[in-house]
């Protein structure tokens, strides 16, 4: 379930797409590193359907605009903990755009 948030500017720009995460990641570890930054409204760590095992790809949604250009610049091209490459981490695209 997820709530109804007030549009505007702010609510704009704050969905991340996460790549070359660890194959291991967990939503405990995904709030570590992704919670410094802001406070995270949503997260989605894609699943491989036959096996459930992270494909190393997930999706952050925070707050505000300004969290995630923080986790932007703060995180991309960075080896997170656990893993062997770097993390590429930018805006997701907004379906239906």
């Amino acid at each position: 379930m997820s709530y109804a948030r007030p549009g505007g500017e702010s609510i704009k720009d704050t969905n991340l797409y996460v790549t070359n995460l660890p194959r291991t990641i967990t939503d405990d570890q995904l709030d570590t590193i992704f919670g410094k930054y802001g406070s995270i409204v949503q997260k989605n760590i894609l699943r491989d359907k036959l096996t459930g095992r992270p494909r190393g790809v997930a999706f952050v949604r925070y707050n505000k605009r300004e969290e995630a250009q923080e986790a932007i610049s703060a995180l991309n091209n960075v080896i997170p903990e656990g893993g062997s490459q770097p993390l590429s981490v930018r805006l997701a695209e907004e379906h239906g755009k």
